[in-house]
């Protein structure tokens, strides 16, 4: 089958969290089932630089980048918008039986499912987590309009959406879409890097600590979406 995966950001741009390592996890397995896989992306990075534009391969991933408009927005404000997305999709659609989407409330996906459905090509959607309601601010405000406007449609006119969990099942169906249409992905991860493990014990000894000290591990990226500001205040609260 000829796949092809379209996200703001591909790897190795890695500090934009887990879907840039279950896209590339995904799209390797994919090529090494013998499937025809190609990645639609922009050129933003991690930080303020951005990578090169056009094609390239990524550890054999055949890739196309589109030049970001403002790097300091893609990756403080997540706002990607690359303006020759369309075009370049257009370009792609021909050589494709299958596109995914990622995402939800961006450009990629929004253009993209537009795209799609006038080329009458097949999308299927992972959101990814993009369709939680927790805004705040004037985001609050303006949300719930382009969710009418744009986000309802990406999910309804999508031939399959993928949930990892119930909750985001449930949110797919409250965004429209039927529930013969909603399949189980799971995050997962390529199993064969953990064959071979480290000596037990071998973390504890490089950062100082003994076997009698408990230890609670978050997986997952330092940042503010992730809840580790409330684990610390409540190990503050613990410790008096």
């Amino acid at each position: 089958m000829r796949i092809l995966l379209c996200n703001p950001y591909f790897a190795p741009a890695w500090g934009y969290g887990g879907p840039t390592r279950l896209l590339y996890e995904l799209a390797s397995c994919l090529r090494g089932r013998g499937h025809d896989v190609k990645v639609l992306t922009s050129n933003t990075a991690d930080g303020l630089h951005t990578y090169d534009t056009g094609s390239c391969l990524v550890d054999g991933i055949p890739t196309v980048r589109l030049p970001i408009v403002n790097q300091w927005l893609a990756f403080r404000k997540k706002k990607f918008l690359a303006w020759n997305f369309r075009t370049q999709l257009t370009r792609l659609l021909p050589e494709t039986d299958v596109v995914q989407l990622c995402g939800a409330r961006d450009m990629f996906a929004v253009v993209g499912s537009k795209t799609c459905i006038k080329e009458r090509k097949p999308y299927v959607l992972a959101a990814y987590g993009a369709l939680m309601p927790n805004f705040q601010g004037w985001k609050a405000v303006a949300t719930p309009t382009f969710d009418s406007v744009f986000t309802r449609a990406v999910v309804r006119n999508a031939a399959s959406c993928f949930a990892q969990t119930n909750h985001e099942k449930h949110l797919y169906r409250s965004f429209g879409a039927n529930e013969d249409r909603i399949f189980d992905m799971p995050l997962g991860c390529n199993g064969k890097r953990f064959d071979s493990l480290p000596a037990r014990g071998l973390f504890r000894e490089r950062i100082g600590l003994s076997g009698r000290h408990r230890l609670i591990v978050s997986v997952g990226r330092i940042h503010s979406n992730k809840g580790l500001d409330i684990l610390v205040r409540a190990f503050a609260r613990l410790h008096r």
